[in-house]
């Protein structure tokens, strides 16, 4: 609506998400509550915040066991396209067909004992003098957001990297982010001193890739990569930590790239132009 409003946009500053997320919950669990077994709720939002859309549907279904996800055909919406994070969603953008665009997720009701479906899992409980009380937790709301935003966060980087991922192989615990060895199953009774490589971390949201990411990387393998010959002063000073000027046609530079001499990774470093902010290993630098 910012276009058609501009008042919206004061509006969007002071209450954005967290504050119509706990409502939204709210409604939902009603809605859910009140629908039959077999019966079909369709949840569509004219937000494009994952945490009001794949966030939303993905709460209803961990709170609600007897709900599941219907898969939307999206060949039948042309420019029609799929949902941050979770499958089986459908978002409408307004570069792609005519509209302000929108979001949309089917769900359904299994069948079976409704009353005892509802009392599990934490679910909504009802009351004859309270009525419908749902489990409202908006710290969980945040995580579940904030899950889809770094798994975004990683693909995006993942996918410029030149390199072919197995992505069943990657976890991502609290802030970390793991490609597991072949074959090696997640959540073992065991404890591992090396938990398969460690591609990076997620600082305020933002994935930054690791020194050992840095490490495993083949020459030319990943594609924004600056090389700096044998014999270049430039390589003293990115081993200490500073920051690094380009020449000639070495840039301009944009965003993450791979710092080499001849080939050989040294680090990551980000581009602003013709320099390159030194992200090199603190632990490493020479004093």
């Amino acid at each position: 609506m910012f276009r058609r409003d501009e008042d919206m946009v004061k509006d969007w500053n002071e209450k954005g998400p967290e504050y119509y997320v706990p409502i939204q919950r709210q409604i939902l669990a009603q809605a859910a509550a009140m629908l039959k077994p077999g019966g079909y709720m369709l949840y569509s939002t004219c937000t494009f915040s994952m945490e009001e859309d794949e966030g939303n549907v993905a709460y209803v279904l961990e709170a609600f066991p007897q709900m599941e996800l219907c898969c939307l055909d999206l060949d039948k919406v042309p420019g029609a396209c799929g949902g941050f994070g979770l499958s089986g969603c459908m978002r409408l953008f307004p570069h792609r067909l005519r509209g302000e665009g929108h979001f949309l997720a089917l769900m359904r009701k299994k069948g079976g004992n409704d009353e005892e479906d509802r009392m599990e899992h934490g679910g909504v409980r009802e009351t004859a003098d309270r009525g419908i009380v749902p489990p409202i937790d908006p710290s969980t709301v945040r995580k579940r957001a904030l899950a889809v935003e770094k798994k975004k966060e990683l693909d995006a980087f993942l996918r410029q990297s030149g390199v072919e991922w197995d992505y069943g192989r990657i976890v991502i615990h609290q802030d970390n982010a793991y490609y597991l060895p072949e074959g090696l199953a997640w959540n073992l009774p065991l404890r591992f001193l090396r938990t398969g490589l460690l591609l990076g971390e997620f600082k305020k949201g933002r994935f930054e890739p690791s020194q050992a990411l840095a490490m495993s990387m083949r020459a030319g393998q990943f594609p924004n990569t600056v090389t700096f010959p044998a014999g270049d002063s430039r390589i003293l000073r990115y081993l200490k930590g500073e920051t690094i000027s380009l020449e000639g046609d070495e840039g301009p530079v944009k965003g993450w790239c791979l710092a080499a001499m001849e080939g050989f990774p040294l680090g990551w470093a980000k581009g602003t132009g013709m320099s390159l902010k030194n992200k090199y290993y603190l632990g490493w630098r020479w004093q």
